[in-house]
């Protein structure tokens, strides 16, 4: 059944009945009197029609307004409930069009009639009387509405006669008469002409009616090609596209052109791209010329953007990204939490020496060493981090707080380059090393590892799986953290860790509820700033860190407490192509050095104006470690 708003005042049933209707409040259009699983209601005020309001069931509500949108294709607004039988169709000229399957018939109600097949119960109240006139039975959808009244108003026929005839002209040309014994000519004809006497839309008022007639004629399975060239009512569409009187509802897009879509909808009137282009955004360009989509952002033809450690281009409308295996991150960050290889987060406040990651089967190996804070007795703070290289004769380096760094138990000047390894100074007095091509490392920075499925320590074995990340060094499955650490010791003498209760402690949570200034800061992981990216990666994790690092934090609103976790959140964002221009005078950057998201690790010193050939990079260096791994 179909049932249509459309021209100015006119409503078009499901049973065929015209009639008109000012409406001045929001009517059921059509809805399922019965088991109530949907109603469709019109927005209409001082006559003109607003939208339509959707409910489904007594939770769901969704508007579609005229001015809305238009969706891709057939210049239309299109919103299928294929599971609940119905249809609706907002066009731009803000007609509204609802289709409701056979399984509805004899079940509705509204302004679209009761859809039972019989004329002459069309006018059945909402009270369930029958009247013949129209007014009573409109109004009496909807009791809270202010009664509306027919408009007094008088046709001026003679200035008007030009319209009238073309209006005539339907009844007796051949081309609508091959629908004729289907849908009533005259009808039409009798709403064309008070369309033309009553409104000062000009030519469009007679057209309304005709595009009317041709929809529901293709409705019936007649399709009245090019009636609208033979009637100079040729539907105005966006330069670029075309009319036409079949069209389909899913044509191709940017979006879908490389999507073997089979199309089950019947095609409907309205604008469409020319053979050979297809739709991007509001305009129809080659495909050749098709811009991709990333995070809700457009990108032009031949954009670039960085995934994990991929690279992808747009062509064609899709993205051709390099099939690189990506490395693997580690993090230890804050008050000593860490992220696996394997992206399983855990908090581990030992004060000894612990095995970060090692070389199972070579022994290379990476130490972290950790103190109290300074500043808080109850945090644990990372205070060195010790690396041996077996293939350099078993050489010790030891990257210190403040930048400094040791071989071998002598502290050296930067860069230092002994084979493989190079050693250099980056901005924010970070430390750089590099081991050939397996291993980067950045001191209060990030770094890489290539000895993927081969580790084994505090940041699992990257091996892809985060449930076997908590392995013990006698190979067994730890549940708690303490136990995982206690048994990384790289001094036995250490004193064990132990467990701590369930984050978040009362004192925390009592922080967290009474949203104290403390943890505001943390706010910015899910503010505009980070939009694009929360639906990319995840915050959560980072939130509950920032929130237990500030919540026991001495000094309220210290960068120091918090800066580190927003800074390898937004790295995170930067792997998937999202930089994050977070930082601002509030969050640590008052210095006169210039801040960029992306930028050389290595910038040009006064003693080496020509530094070492180090890639542009998307980098937070700050306090904290990272490793990356990598095959």
């Amino acid at each position: 059944g179909r049932c249509s708003l459309f021209s100015r005042q006119h409503i078009h049933t499901f049973d065929g009945v015209i009639y008109e209707f000012p409406g001045d409040c929001s009517y059921m259009l059509a809805g399922d009197c019965q088991h109530r699983s949907f109603s469709i209601l019109g927005d209409f005020s001082h006559g003109k029609r607003k939208g339509v309001t959707l409910f489904l069931g007594e939770f769901f509500e969704l508007l579609l307004s005229v001015d809305g949108t238009l969706s891709q294709g057939a210049e239309s607004s299109v919103f299928a409930g294929e599971e609940f039988g119905f249809s609706i169709r907002l066009d731009p000229s803000h007609n509204i069009q609802l289709t409701l399957a056979k399984q509805h018939s004899n079940r509705t109600c509204g302004l679209c009639g009761n859809y039972n097949y019989l004329v002459e119960h069309e006018y059945t109240a909402q009270e369930g009387f029958l009247t013949d006139d129209p007014y009573d039975f409109a109004n009496s959808a909807d009791e809270p509405c202010k009664r509306v009244l027919p408009p007094s108003q008088s046709c001026n026929s003679t200035g008007e006669s030009v319209k009238m005839s073309r209006c005539e002209a339907m009844s007796s040309s051949a081309l609508y008469l091959r629908c004729a014994h289907l849908v009533d000519v005259a009808a039409f004809v009798s709403v064309c002409e008070s369309d033309a006497c009553h409104c000062s839309m000009g030519d469009d008022c007679v057209c309304q009616a005709m595009l009317e007639y041709a929809r529901t004629c293709a409705s019936r399975g007649i399709t009245l090609s090019n009636w609208h060239v033979q009637r100079q009512c040729s539907p105005k569409c966006p330069i670029g596209m075309e009319y036409s009187d079949c069209t389909p509802t899913c044509s191709t897009s940017c979006q879908n052109v490389n999507i073997q879509e089979v199309c089950k909808e019947e095609c409907v009137d309205g604008c469409n791209c020319p053979a050979g282009k297809v739709l991007d955004g509001d305009r129809c360009v080659d495909v050749s010329q098709c811009s991709c989509t990333h995070a809700g952002r457009r990108y032009p033809p031949a954009s670039s953007i960085s995934q994990d450690c991929n690279t992808c281009v747009c062509r064609h409308g899709s993205w051709e990204c390099t099939n690189e295996e990506c490395p693997g991150e580690c993090l230890v960050t804050g008050q000593s939490h860490y992220k696996t290889f394997d992206n399983k987060f855990f908090t581990f406040s030992g004060i000894c020496q612990y095995l970060l990651a090692k070389d199972c089967q070579s022994n290379s190996f990476s130490v972290i060493e950790t103190a109290q804070c300074a500043d808080d007795q109850d945090a644990v703070c990372t205070r060195s981090i010790t690396l041996r290289f077996q293939d350099l004769a078993n050489q010790t380096v030891r990257l210190k707080h403040g930048g400094v760094v040791s071989v071998d138990g002598m502290d050296v000047q930067m860069p230092l380059i002994n084979g493989a390894l190079r050693i250099q100074t980056t901005v924010f007095s970070s430390v750089r090393l590099r081991y050939g091509d397996d291993l980067y490392l950045d001191w209060d920075g990030r770094g890489r590892v290539l000895l993927r499925g081969k580790v084994c320590g505090l940041c699992g074995n990257f091996d892809g799986n985060q449930n076997n990340d908590l392995l013990s060094s006698s190979n067994q499955m730890e549940v708690d953290a303490a136990d995982l650490g206690n048994s990384w010791k790289v001094r036995p003498s250490c004193a064990d860790a132990v467990p701590v209760s369930s984050w978040p402690s009362q004192p925390e949570l009592e922080c967290i509820l009474t949203a104290t200034q403390n943890i505001e800061s943390c706010r910015v992981l899910t503010s505009t700033i980070f939009r694009e990216c929360n639906s990319v990666v995840d915050p959560e994790p980072y939130w509950d860190i920032c929130t237990h690092d500030t919540c026991s934090c001495p000094s309220v609103g210290d960068c120091a407490c918090f800066c580190n976790t927003i800074a390898a959140y937004a790295h995170k964002c930067a792997q998937k192509g999202l930089v994050v221009n977070w930082r601002s005078n509030d969050l640590w950057v008052e210095c006169e050095w210039k801040y960029n998201a992306c930028g050389s690790a290595c910038p040009p010193t006064c003693q080496h104006p020509e530094p070492l050939s180090c890639p542009v990079t998307c980098e937070y260096l700050l306090p904290g470690i990272d490793f990356h791994q990598q095959i």
